[in-house]
């Protein structure tokens, strides 16, 4: 476009919004527009006259006239510089409200060829755009300084100001201009004459390109905000049985944690019931379970009113038909519901009623969304069009790819070697340990300890009392005080004079039995007192008494020879594994003993399944037995080694952080196989004992 083909109008340069410069402004618009006959035209010399007024180096258009935004170039350098897509991008953020913004520049090194063009994160340039006239005729213009050009806040918005001066008289100008081109749709089909503000084909075309719920719910809220005129729109799309937020206009990420989202869809789940299209603040009197929600949405929003239209499954085939779709009542039906489009105004007045524009958004935008809640419900549609793009190569090309895959796997399996384990289960526990039992029959007296006490070696752990011993050495002793007072009246006897030789004879007969029996009397009472001093246990190690509930089990409780009463464990000694390995898998392990017989061991605990510690096997039972689930296994033990074994598999293993007695679940180490016979192992060995063996 040329600028010289344009007349020139000065503006005012004072920038204030004075009733002399809005007079100046109409005056300047009014003659502008009576000079053409053409809207395009008159919009391309207004384009001019902003350039000239505002001293700037580029001025963008964007309109109904045009498919692509048209630019009016006073500054090459810039016209070269600027990206094209930030141009389109902040056209389409255009409002009726002036707006300052930054314009991306493309990287110099596009310039050489050596980069892709793309815009420069740290170059930009300043720039005003204003929407002159609303959708669905929209045209918004852009302002943009020239390179290295960035006027001071307050001449910015002085700019502002003046710039705001044009947007009423522009837009009731453009709003005169009766547009009577053609416009022809992308497929090339005859053109359809339309009047001005009412959607054509080419329009709602856009909103079938996907099939994917979200991605066609961006382009009915882009499109519907373009064609409706509304300041934002906002599309919710059923999930379950609650409409949610897909897509706002103008917004590319949504947050849905946001309290705006909550309150709308918090208001058109209320609302949907009415299952009709709702001017939300309207003139009929709501119901509180609608209007509390949506004082809410105001308040959160911003929002002065909103156009909720109903979006119900659509129950035709076919293409769109513009004649059909103006007589139909898409707004109305018996349909299930699956979408809203919730048309937002901030500042103006509404329309009152649904309009055409409206019905046939909502017409096409059924359609779309329909066709896209069907195809991503079909179960696996990801897998089937995978599916899909295979099933274009020829069936034998994909045989002979798959099998040459399938060999390569065969032959890898069988030549890389791996290390085999097999795996045992079983309890970890103190390598020094002392079961304390009950050394005769009787009645805990006294209990000294508790669980989980510490000991010394020879401490007090608890007192039996035996009330059969206690009489037997009462009665012994009685028998012992008779014995020797007959042997101290004999000694007396004999010491006295006047006694016959053969009396006296007699009575050391009986002296010597009475000694006797004094001494077997002795002896028995010796034997006694260390069964007395039996029944006071003690620790028979330093280390930590082990026994659930002492107090409930023994105190004051009858015990009887033999009874297990409580353990006594050094901690902090060495530690062992008690493990068993099931009989099928010990083949391995017996295999491998014969090279090694410390084979390495790795072991979790079930308190601490993230950590794994280190062992080495000692000792491997020569005979199998069936453990309490029938089930035939062998018994192995290994020691806990104290520091790990230097890979970075294994922890330090801390005897604090165990407890004693927990399950255990341990990896053998059997030597290297590889990777088909270690990783199928079971599948190989029931194949040898079911079919080969009977081969053999």
């Amino acid at each position: 476009m040329n600028a010289a083909s344009t007349d020139s109008i000065d503006t005012p340069n004072n920038g204030s919004a004075s009733p002399t410069a809005s007079a100046d402004v109409n005056a300047l618009v009014k003659s502008l527009a009576a000079k053409h006959t053409a809207r395009s035209a008159f919009v391309q010399a207004l384009a001019t006259h902003l350039q000239r007024a505002f001293g700037v180096g580029l001025v963008a258009i964007d309109g109904a006239d045009w498919n692509q935004p048209i630019m009016l170039v006073a500054d090459e350098t810039l016209g070269q510089s600027v990206h094209r897509n930030s141009i389109r991008q902040s056209l389409k953020l255009a409002t009726v409200t002036p707006v300052a913004c930054d314009l991306a520049l493309i990287d110099p090194l596009v310039a050489s060829g050596s980069q892709d063009p793309s815009p420069s994160e740290t170059q930009a340039v300043r720039a005003y755009r204003v929407e002159l006239a609303p959708s669905p005729d929209a045209v918004a213009v852009l302002l943009i300084h020239p390179v290295g050009d960035r006027p001071s806040p307050a001449q910015q918005l002085q700019t502002l100001r003046k710039l705001g001066l044009y947007v009423e008289p522009a837009s009731q100008a453009i709003s005169d201009f009766k547009r009577s081109e053609c416009i022809v749709n992308d497929s090339a089909a005859a053109p359809v004459h339309v009047e001005r503000g009412i959607p054509t084909r080419n329009h709602l075309l856009h909103l079938h390109q996907s099939l994917q719920v979200n991605a066609t719910a961006y382009r009915i809220a882009n499109e519907s905000r373009r064609l409706i005129g509304c300041d934002r729109s906002t599309v919710l799309v059923i999930r379950g049985n609650k409409f949610r937020v897909r897509a706002v206009s103008g917004v590319a990420v949504i947050d849905r944690r946001s309290n705006a989202i909550r309150s709308i869809e918090k208001l058109v789940n209320r609302a949907v019931v009415m299952a009709r299209p709702l001017r939300l603040p309207g003139e009929e009197l709501l119901p509180p379970q609608i209007q509390s929600p949506l004082d809410e949405y105001l308040d959160e929003c911003g929002v002065a009113t909103a156009m909720m239209l109903p979006l119900f499954e659509s129950t035709v085939d076919g293409a769109f038909d513009e004649a059909e779709s103006l007589q139909a009542d898409s707004l109305k039906r018996d349909s299930k519901m699956i979408g809203v489009v919730l048309a937002e105004s901030f500042s103006g007045v509404p329309n009152q009623d649904v309009t055409q524009p409206m019905t046939m958004i909502a017409a096409e935008s059924s359609v779309a969304l329909s066709n896209a809640i069907e195809h991503e419900s079909i179960f696996g549609v990801s897998l089937w069009k995978s599916l899909g793009r295979i099933k274009q190569v020829t069936k034998l090309s994909w045989l002979l790819f798959a099998t040459a895959v399938a060999t390569m796997m065969l032959i890898a399996s069988m030549v890389i070697q791996v290390d085999h384990r097999i795996v045992a289960t079983g309890s970890v526990s103190p390598l020094r340990r002392q079961q304390v039992f009950a050394p005769q029959d009787g009645v805990v007296k006294t209990l000294h300890v508790t669980d989980g006490q510490a000991v010394k070696a020879g401490q007090t752990l608890l007192e039996l009392d035996n009330a059969e011993l206690e009489r037997t050495a009462e009665n012994l002793t009685g028998q012992i005080q008779t014995t020797l007072q007959r042997l101290a009246s004999i000694k007396a006897v004999r010491l006295s004079d006047g006694r016959q030789e053969n009396q006296s004879s007699r009575m050391a007969v009986e002296q010597q039995q009475y000694e006797n029996e004094l001494a077997n009397l002795e002896a028995q009472q010796g034997v006694l007192r260390i069964q007395q001093e039996g029944l006071v246990l003690k620790s028979p190690l330093n280390g930590t008494v082990v026994g659930w509930q002492l107090e409930q089990r023994l105190a004051s409780r009858p015990v009887s020879r033999g009874n297990l009463l409580l353990s006594v464990v050094d901690e902090s000694g060495p530690w062992e594994l008690n493990l068993c390995v099931p009989d099928r898998d010990a083949g391995a392990m017996l295999d491998a003993i014969q090279y090694d017989s410390s084979l390495p061991i790795t072991f979790a605990v079930a308190t601490q399944p993230q950590r794994c510690y280190a062992a080495v096997l000692r000792r491997v039972a020569s005979v199998a037995r069936v453990d309490d689930t029938n089930r035939p296994v062998i018994d192995i033990d290994a020691d806990v080694a104290p520091y790990p074994d230097g890979s970075h598999e294994t922890d330090l293993f801390d005897p604090t952080d165990v407890r004693i007695g927990a399950d255990v679940t341990a990896r053998v180490y059997c030597g290297r196989r590889s990777l088909l016979a270690s990783w199928f192992s079971d599948a190989i060995d029931f194949v040898d004992r079911n079919v080969v063996f009977y081969f053999r």
